[in-house]
């Protein structure tokens, strides 16, 4: 079925056929959403635009027309045409037609895209460009770091075998031969006969074997057969069936096997005996000589060959006669006329620095004197390597870092790693900090840098903390100076006027001449001193212009006295002295735990007190440098007083600070008593300082919670305890032992070796409730194992054992269980005896609760009867 219908127009018809489901239009039209439209034709690179009826451009179709500024056929972003409109990279500041001519500072144009200057994997960056890359990585063209894979290595893989030295890897070869100095695990490694490697170098072989070119060759003629060699016979002699260790015939042998004859050439016969062929004529006659040219009366003066000699009138010949040296190539009589490639003169030796690697040279690069990695034809580590393999650089010297693809070993600087070839490496590129580019470098303002600290400054400029400042005066104050913050009005020491805090001020930085640091100091070997002036100095000194000098008796008025005169390290008498050292004091830094420090005072000499002791004056006068006492606590432990007699004193200062502090604190320790050695000498120097670690103080609170976690801790034991003394009467043994395994693993936790903080100490001091020598302390019995042990001198500890006081003395440890054993053993002899005890025991015990029994059951029976007999009495 179909129905036609017909439209008439002026200018077209239009002829619809309507067929059940088909819509079709007539020639010169198109349908578009159910209608006819009339084809229109468009421009190439133009589309119709059916509702619009308009030729437009689409973006992407390879033509530029209309608005498009360009088509590139694609989507991508930066690549100089996206959407059809010019753009170039972010970081692009001058950008022409989607082509970009200038990148920002930090960005290089690398195939017109703006690609950062350093990139992670760039260990060396100067000035935006890279110029050493990381391990695994090297530097194209374009200065930029790209992973070494498969289009720049034939190996794609990651792992050992890929020829890239990666993560743990001591080297790698890209192969799987093991003995090649390099294994299938890319450890480095050595010949198999070699006993002495490091970092895969032979350094000694076995016996029987020699130190090659880095592998270990079989020694030829030690009469031993190893490795390659074919035999050896101890000698080097030609023609004895073994010769430079490789089978050989010997002389006139026409066939042989291992070195030993088969048969002869013609005319010759073997001997078994000598392993030789002989010739089965006799010695020829000068008439029957085949060499001979020229006879003359029978006597033969001219040789076909070989050469006459005259006393026999024989040919002679010598088949070494023409033999060529070793490295030659053409000769004549063993002279050599040319010799083989590399070699040169009448006996062919190498020349080393000629550039061309022979067997005796291991290399030659033609530079004989230059640091490489080839000296004197020999191969050696480059400059800064550490270890090498064949010239190849496996591990840089420390500050340097490896790049594979150039072998070479480089610094960087500003990795806070000195190396060699940097003066200092700060780790930053700021200028005038004192390191710049890795060398010294102090401000503008300078005028003495020594080791990037300036030591003086151009005026008005003052020295502060090393840095060149500029101080701004307060008002009306002279001497004080505004702080950096301009809050405060401070002191500035060496200016020349005493002003604030300031005792002193002498303009300069000199100790010991009455003032320094803007502080009053006494003058070297001064007694007695006030503010500065110094008013008597010690014994064998005198005061000369506040200054205390060495007196010497001899040197006045020409005399010669006969008393002893001390000198430094010198005993004296009249002009003839020998050498005698003085006793020195020294201080020895012993330990640290927690706020407590201790620091150990021995002499080098047996020492004593001069004559009489001073009285009012401590033995020493311990301080602490610019801390207040009242912020610490000093304690002297006398080991060997100083006395009267000679004998080595020793003592021990325990230090406790309360104040926390950033930097080392200075211990000051001044003797205050006059003593002497054997020789009648004075101590050396009476004062003396040491350095002591930064204390590790501990807050009350803190404090505080520890000792509630010890006690805690405490009472959890005590628990446990009972609860195993319950758990043993009841029968439950298994619970006893758990437990007893619970708290056995909680007190070894305190012997880990491991620095605890002292709140973990204070919790595990608990555990002394567990210790059998804290008991045996307490009740005094720890003396009397001593005598049972004869210890007499307790065993030096250290660590955990010397912190908590643990007996490492093996008798003393075995000492309880060898008690235990010894009340088993005596238990176990008595059990017979002691079973028969308790078990008559508990029989009469049985017996008298049954007697007890008996007697109840009667006592209750009597008073029945009485009573029953009272009732008769009444009802009668």
């Amino acid at each position: 079925m179909s129905v036609v219908i017909a439209f008439l127009d002026v200018k077209k018809v239009v002829y619809i056929v309507i067929m059940v489901n088909a819509l079709l239009c007539a020639e010169q039209y198109e349908l578009y959403k159910d209608r006819c439209l009339l084809i229109q034709q468009c421009q190439i690179g133009l589309y119709l635009n059916q509702e619009l009826q308009i030729c437009q451009s689409s973006c992407g179709d390879g033509y530029v027309t209309e608005w498009e500024q360009c088509d590139d056929q694609n989507m991508e972003q930066f690549d100089g045409c996206y959407q059809c409109k010019y753009e170039c990279d972010d970081n692009c500041i001058e950008c022409i037609q989607g082509e970009c001519f200038q990148c920002s500072q930090e960005f290089n144009i690398v195939e017109n895209k703006c690609l950062s200057k350093c990139e992670d994997t760039c260990l060396n960056c100067v000035q935006g460009g890279c110029q050493l890359c990381s391990s695994g990585y090297f530097l194209n063209e374009y200065f930029i770091c790209v992973k070494i894979g498969c289009e720049y290595d034939f190996s794609c893989t990651s792992h050992c075998g890929n020829g890239i030295l990666e993560d743990m890897e001591q080297c790698d070869d890209q192969n799987l031969f093991n003995d090649d100095g390099c294994n299938n695990y890319c450890e480095q490694t050595c010949d198999v006969n070699c006993t002495s490697c490091i970092d895969g170098v032979c350094f000694e072989c076995k016996k029987g074997w020699k130190l090659g070119l880095y592998l270990c060759d079989p020694i030829c003629g030690d009469s031993f057969v190893f490795g390659n060699e074919e035999c050896d016979d101890g000698n080097q002699t030609n023609f004895d069936g073994c010769f430079q260790c490789k089978y050989q015939c010997s002389q006139y042998c026409e066939n042989c096997l291992n070195g030993i004859c088969q048969s002869c050439q013609p005319n010759y016969e073997f001997d078994q005996f000598s392993n030789s062929c002989k010739p089965i004529q006799p010695l020829l006659t000068i008439n029957e000589q085949p060499n001979c040219k020229i006879l003359n009366n029978n006597q033969c003066i001219f040789c076909q060959q070989g050469y006459l000699d005259s006393f026999k009138n024989l040919c002679i010949i010598d088949f070494n006669m023409n033999k060529c040296p070793k490295n030659c190539r053409k000769c004549v009589l063993s002279k050599c006329l040319e010799c083989e490639f590399g070699y040169y003169g009448n006996k062919c030796m190498p020349k080393c620095g000629d550039g061309i690697i022979v067997l005796e040279e291991e290399c030659d690069d033609g530079k004989e004197f230059q640091l490489d990695t080839c000296l004197h034809c020999k191969q050696q580590c480059l400059q800064y390597c550490k270890t090498c393999v064949y010239g190849v650089c496996t591990n840089c010297i420390s500050g340097f870092y490896l790049d594979i693809v150039s072998n070479s070993c480089n610094s960087v600087c500003n990795d806070k790693i000195q190396a060699m070839d940097e003066v200092c490496d700060d780790g930053n590129d700021l200028k005038y900090d004192g390191c710049y580019q890795c060398k010294y470098q102090c401000q503008m303002e300078c005028l003495d840098c020594q080791f990037g600290k300036c030591t003086l400054c151009e005026p008005p400029l003052i020295l502060t903390n090393d840095i060149c400042a500029q101080l701004n005066l307060c008002d009306n104050l002279k001497g004080l100076y505004q702080d950096n913050n301009g809050i405060d009005c401070l002191p500035q020491c060496g200016d020349g006027i005493v002003a604030g805090n300031e005792f002193c001020d002498d303009k300069n930085d000199v100790p010991f001449d009455g003032c320094y640091e803007c502080k009053f100091q006494c003058s070297l070997q001064c007694l007695i001193c006030n503010k500065g002036e110094c008013f008597q100095c010690y014994n064998d000194y005198t005061l000369q212009n506040n200054q205390c000098s060495f007196y010497n008796n001899t040197s006045s008025n020409g005399q010669n006295p006969e008393q002893l005169s001390l000198n430094e390290d010198m005993v004296c008498r009249g002009y003839e002295c020998v050498y005698s050292k003085k006793p020195r004091m020294k201080l020895s830094y012993k330990m640290q735990s927690f706020a407590l420090q201790y620091v150990e005072i021995t002499f080098d000499q047996e020492v004593k007190f001069r004559d009489q002791v001073q009285k009012g004056k401590n033995l020493f006068n311990i301080s602490i440098n610019d801390i207040d006492s009242q912020y610490y606590n000093i304690t002297i432990n006398s080991i060997q007083d100083i006395s009267f007699d000679l004998q080595y004193a020793q003592y021990q200062v325990q230090v406790e600070l309360f104040l926390q502090l950033s930097t080392k604190p200075v211990l000051l320790v001044q003797l205050n008593q006059e003593i002497i050695n054997g020789n009648n000498q004075t101590l050396f120097q009476s004062n003396q300082s040491i350095s002591l670690q930064t204390p590790k103080i501990m807050s009350e609170q803190l404090k505080q919670v520890s000792i509630y976690a010890q006690q805690s801790n405490n009472a959890f034991m005590i628990g446990a305890i009972l609860i195993c003394i319950i758990s043993l009467v009841s029968g439950e043994s298994s619970f006893v032992v758990e437990t007893l395994n619970l708290l056995q693993y909680q007190s070894f936790l305190r012997f880990i070796n491991v620095e605890y903080p002292e709140n973990l100490y204070i919790y595990f001091q608990a555990q002394e409730l567990l210790s059998i020598s804290s008991y045996l302390q307490l009740f005094q019995i720890d003396d009397y194992l001593n005598l049972i042990t004869r210890k007499e001198k307790q065993i030096d500890l250290n660590g955990k054992f010397q912190q908590y006081n643990v007996e490492a003395d093996l008798f003393t440890n075995i000492l309880p269980q060898l008690i235990q054993c010894l009340v088993l053993v005596i238990l176990l002899y008595f059990a017979e005896n002691l079973y028969n005890i308790l078990f008559r025991l508990s029989k009469y015990l049985r017996h008298l609760v049954h007697e007890k029994t008996l007697q109840s059951k009667n006592f209750i029976y009597n008073d029945q009867f009485n009573t029953g007999l009272q009732k008769l009495h009444s009802n009668h």
